[in-house]
């Protein structure tokens, strides 16, 4: 389910957001049994005309906020939290 959630999220703001099986498997594994999972959209700052944009993950559960799937810099290179 998290997987189509995924994907027609970044089909619909047309964001990049591609993984294999083994990385949606790890993304599953970070989440919190319970709390809300967003989804929010980043743009890199370095191209004034159709920038990149990418999809990132975050988990609130209990008045927390989880990192799952974060960009370091502005090319959206994607890194998955430690576990």
């Amino acid at each position: 389910m998290l997987e189509f959630a995924i994907y027609a999220y970044t089909e619909h703001t047309e964001t990049d957001f591609l993984f294999c099986k083994e990385q949606y498997d790890e993304i599953l594994k970070r989440l919190p049994s319970k709390g809300q999972i967003v989804f929010y959209i980043k743009q890199s700052s370095l191209r004034r005309y159709n920038p990149y944009r990418w999809c990132e993950i975050i988990a609130i559960s209990d008045n927390k906020i989880y990192n799952i799937v974060y960009s370091e810099d502005d090319y959206g290179n994607l890194v998955l939290s430690e576990i």
